[in-house]
């Protein structure tokens, strides 16, 4: 019973990922219009916060850009620890990678979610297993 009640746990804090990485993706489409183009990445993080939105947005802070605030707070992975922190990359202005690592491996998602970002796992950051991107 005690396994089963951390397996249990372990999909709730994936669905908490798959919905963090969507809602990212939200404040990310609306810099996107704003910007004409989606921000920059270092260090898997997003380059949108600031005055100038220039600055690293530090997950678990606000996302916002000059006056214009895109989410109140950037989420963070339920564990921020190891592995399991999320991750940014952004290829060109038009196209982003949001990653985190999801603690069912056996979850469905994992596979389709490159599937459907055509992208190959091996180009992912390491530890991830799921990505959202760019519509």
């Amino acid at each position: 019973m005690v396994a089963n009640f951390a397996g249990v746990r372990q999909r709730g804090r994936d669905v908490q990922r798959k919905n963090d990485l969507a809602q990212i993706k939200k404040g990310l489409r609306l810099y996107y219009n704003d910007f004409q183009g989606y921000p920059a990445a270092t260090s898997y993080q997003i380059v949108g916060c600031g005055a100038d939105g220039d600055t690293p947005c530090a997950w678990g802070s606000q996302f916002m850009a000059g006056a214009t605030v895109y989410m109140n707070q950037l989420p963070q992975d339920p564990l921020n620890t190891g592995d399991f922190v999320y991750r940014y990359q952004q290829p060109n202005l038009d196209q982003f990678y949001l990653f985190a690592q999801l603690e069912n491996a056996s979850d469905n998602d994992t596979t389709q979610s490159f599937t459907r970002c055509n992208i190959d796992i091996v180009d992912a950051p390491t530890g991830a297993n799921y990505v959202v991107c760019t519509d």
